[in-house]
């Protein structure tokens, strides 16, 4: 495991770039340190503007490697804000190598180091999966993910809560589906170790150090490859979107001519009604006129009958 562990250092990094006074740091790069857009080191990253978070840029790179017990894959991440201050930086490896202790050993080097004691969660132990254990230093915390964010990933689809995730395994459709814990980072400025292993000593490993208060998420979220530090679960979720877009591609035209006949529909049934009501209006209407006429005679005829009496009782005269 010793190949690519990350080893916390205020160093100077990314050419210009200085590391700021934080003991939190992956890889000799502390959470706030300002990095130098025009160095080497940063253009080995390939950057976007963050998906979740206005304002910030996503960074990300993948590299191989190899020590003595194998070869290994680590995806290294950076979010940094428009002045190139960074407030999250993680790297996660698979495989990572364990030997007898070599876990706990670990946390102790970066206690020691980090100047506090941890915070440690330890996977419960259930047949056919990993040991696994969970290491926080700081004032990050660990909040447990919610239930339509869990049956999301279940499902393969985007979850619905926004930020960063960590769980033991590193494979979080795995964990959704078979109930072990994911959380969410949240709180404030912090280090999360994160390792799981079989009994060969074989298994993941993932460094992150983070100022969750920095993070306040305003935007909606596109395809969450941030939240996702495993590579093969950021390739079957861009796989889940482009499938998606490519089905909605394919529905937009029977649905516009859907839309458009519906409409030609309505529109019909709406001139059939005002015809309707037309048709019945001049009919009452014709009634109407019809009565006022009828009354207007037997008024005529009742005025004309007032005056007999008045002309015979002359006449009688």
């Amino acid at each position: 495991m010793r190949a690519g562990i990350v080893v916390l250092a205020y160093v100077i990094l990314y050419g210009n770039a200085i590391a700021a006074p934080t003991e939190y740091a992956v890889d000799g790069l502390a959470v706030g340190t300002q990095l130098n857009f025009g160095s080497a080191s940063y253009g080995e990253y390939t950057c976007r503007p963050s998906d979740q978070f206005d304002g910030f840029t996503w960074c990300q790179k993948t590299r191989k490697g190899k020590e003595r017990r194998g070869s290994f894959s680590a995806t290294y991440s950076i979010l940094h804000s428009r002045d190139g201050a960074a407030v999250y930086v993680n790297r996660s490896q698979e495989p990572a190598f364990f030997g007898a202790n070599e876990a706990d050993n670990d946390i102790q080097q970066y206690s020691r180091k980090i100047g506090e004691s941890p915070r440690i969660t330890r996977m419960p132990h259930r047949a056919g999966f990993p040991t696994g254990i969970l290491a926080s230093w700081g004032k990050v915390e660990l909040e447990p993910l919610d239930k339509d964010s869990i049956e999301a990933l279940t499902e393969g689809r985007r979850p619905t809560t926004k930020g960063y995730f960590i769980d033991f395994i590193g494979d979080f459709k795995r964990s959704a589906k078979e109930g072990l814990p994911i959380y969410r980072l949240s709180g404030g400025a912090g280090f999360v170790w994160i390792g799981s292993f079989d009994q060969k000593g074989r298994g993941t490993l993932r460094l992150t150090a983070v100022d969750a208060s920095a993070l306040a998420p305003t935007t909606t979220p596109k395809p969450p490859a941030e939240t996702v530090e495993n590579p093969k679960a950021q390739d079957a979720i861009a796989n889940t979107d482009s499938q998606l877009l490519r089905t909605e591609a394919e529905k937009e035209p029977a649905d516009k001519a859907r839309i458009d006949a519906e409409r030609a529909r309505e529109d019909a049934e709406k001139a059939r009604d005002e015809a309707v009501r037309a048709t019945e209006r001049a009919k009452v209407d014709a009634v109407l006129a019809q009565l006022q006429a009828e009354k207007d005679a037997a008024e005529a005829k009742a005025r004309a009958m007032e005056f007999v009496p008045i002309l015979i009782w002359i006449e009688s005269f």
